[in-house]
């Protein structure tokens, strides 16, 4: 698939030089935003979630804007915006400056992804396009696990002048993105052919009413929950270890390293064992729903134990996270196409993708209450998601009844 298709060669190899960057900025970001800009907990949260929110409500312009400039150019034209919009953290003095740079830095980075996923649907054979996905996602787990492993050393220099050093390579490595998807052809006229006639084709599918989309939605919801895993690793795990113990700073970057390594070791497995299976879908998203609870638990417990248990304790609770977001992106993808009121439809599995957006708004916000709430915060949001346990298999019932009555024809 990969030697026949150099665009989506492109794709993948720009990809992996980006999440290589952006590795680095997850995993010492809130460590700078914290010590150098001296911002709290809240604030960090906040400043993220409103970002999260000027993104989901800008990405459908973005799409507008790739369908009059090529969906190819405006990929290239998103590197070079983040590039210059994570540099503009250097400048900030504040939390005003903080969050508006937040929201530049957010809307890029929220209409890539929509627009890469087009690319690989109008580049790529139908029947390759979920291996395809796939295995973007393990390289650019590949290239998280690298940056980590490079904020692990800046962490680790334990000196305030290192930490805008993550900031700044995550900037040259979304240029280097760039620079390949030009030279690999994105901008070209091949591709943009390519998303016409795909484009062209779903132009003739019929729409499907929003309330027949609402079991659908039910079931987004819970995955919009499961997907708390990103706000736990990216704010929980960073704010907990340095609001609350006196851990090192590199063990932030080290947790992270431990995620990616992981999750690029097991995901395919876990993909496989699925199998496409709504049922198993569902047992594989309650345990996400445990896991997420169990990684709660631990870090409820963190301020209360010394330096040595407590770095068990990250560890623990970094592989609860782990497992848990395993789980959901497996059955996230299995449940969007299974449950779909119409197959075949990008429009219906986008729909899907509003629970994905609702947890980036809510997300890290929720999490930053937590943590300046200490222990018991973390106990009580342990228990709300146990709650909704047995509330998930009856909405997957209810999706699957819906999509019965939408694909069986009438008579």
């Amino acid at each position: 698939m990969l030697r026949t298709s150099p665009a989506a060669r492109g794709l993948l190899i720009a990809s992996l030089v980006d999440s290589t960057g952006t590795g680095m900025y997850v995993a010492g970001g809130v460590v700078y935003f914290t010590e150098n800009l001296n911002l709290t907990a809240t604030q960090v949260g906040s400043g993220i979630s409103l970002g999260a929110l000027a993104a989901a409500l800008s990405v459908v312009g973005v799409g507008h804007v790739a369908d009059r400039v090529g969906v190819g150019r405006a990929l290239v034209g998103l590197q070079v915006w983040s590039a210059l919009a994570f540099l503009c953290f250097l400048l900030v003095d504040g939390f005003a400056a903080f969050t508006f740079v937040a929201c530049l830095v957010a809307v890029p980075e929220r209409g890539w992804h929509p627009l890469a996923s087009t690319v690989v649907s109008a580049v790529v054979p139908q029947e390759q396009r979920t291996d395809a996905l796939a295995f973007m996602r393990v390289l650019r787990n590949t290239g998280f696990a690298v940056g980590g492993l490079l904020a692990t050393g800046t962490l680790s220099a334990a000196s305030g002048r290192a930490l805008p050093t993550v900031v700044v390579v995550n900037s040259l490595s979304f240029l280097g993105s760039a620079a390949l998807l030009l030279a690999l052809g994105m901008a070209g006229p091949r591709v943009g052919k390519a998303v016409a006639l795909v484009r062209a084709q779903d132009a003739h599918a019929g729409k499907v009413p929003w309330r027949a989309r609402l079991p659908y939605l039910k079931v987004a919801a819970f995955d919009s929950v499961c997907c708390l895993h990103m706000s736990l690793l990216s704010m929980g795990i960073p704010l907990s270890i340095t609001v609350w113990t006196d851990l090192p700073t590199w063990v932030v970057a080290g947790s992270y390293v431990l995620n990616t390594l992981v999750a690029v070791a097991f995901q395919r497995r876990v993909n496989g064992v699925l199998n496409a299976s709504v049922r198993r879908a569902t047992a594989s998203m309650a345990l996400s729903l445990v896991l997420l609870a169990a990684a709660c638990g631990a870090l409820a417990l963190l301020p209360e134990l010394p330096l040595a248990w407590g770095l068990a304790c990250v560890g623990l609770g970094v592989l609860a996270i782990t497992a848990a977001e395993l789980a959901q992106a497996a059955s996230s993808w299995t449940l969007a196409l299974g449950l779909a009121p119409r197959d075949g439809s990008a429009e219906i599995y986008a729909t899907f993708e509003l629970g994905f957006s609702a947890q980036l708004v809510f997300g890290p916000l929720l999490v930053a209450a937590v943590v300046d709430r200490g222990g018991s915060a973390w106990a009580v949001l342990a228990s709300a998601l146990l709650v909704l346990l047995p509330f998930l298999a009856s909405a997957v019932r209810s999706a699957e009844r819906h999509r019965t009555r939408e694909l069986v024809p009438s008579h």
